[in-house]
């Protein structure tokens, strides 16, 4: 794993992203990006 995001949901009205971490080693390549473009376009959170 060299990367990963935390969201607390209450399920149905909002999300909250608490914290998006990427190795050092890898980052500047988009991943924490990518990370947030996912969340947010996850439909459970629409």
């Amino acid at each position: 794993m060299i990367g990963f995001a935390r969201v607390v949901t209450d399920g149905p009205t909002m999300y909250y992203v608490c914290d998006v971490f990427v190795l050092e080693a890898y980052r500047g390549q988009g991943i924490g990006k990518k990370l947030i473009e996912t969340i947010t376009n996850a439909p459970e959170f629409e």
